[in-house]
């Protein structure tokens, strides 16, 4: 498969508006607002019209434990945590230096 503008040729384009999505914590330190008005344009559509923008306060991303903390907004959602030991931040291809490389 080739690729066309980032995706791959005969794969229609993801998007939320074809899918039931709800109920989660959207949240970007890179740009804040992005969060809210992604809400906002998705609940227009019907989609994630109950999901908030809020800091999911996970115990150490620094050292790759994404576990919630007891005060999580995630957890008043109704969000039920896993079993998890830490994950190193380079444990995945896409990191925020791959993606937001210059």
């Amino acid at each position: 498969m080739s690729e066309d503008n980032g995706r791959m040729k005969g794969f229609p384009l993801a998007t939320l508006r074809i899918c039931r999505a709800d109920w989660n914590v959207y949240f970007c330190t890179r740009n804040p607002k992005w969060a809210a008005n992604h809400l906002r344009t998705q609940c227009h559509y019907g989609v994630e019209c109950n999901s908030i923008e809020a800091d999911p306060r996970f115990a150490d991303v620094e050292h790759g434990n994404y576990q919630l903390r007891p005060n999580s907004p995630a957890l008043q959602l109704g969000f039920q945590p896993l079993s998890v030991k830490p994950i190193p931040r380079n444990a995945f291809p896409f990191n925020e230096q791959s993606v937001y490389r210059s």
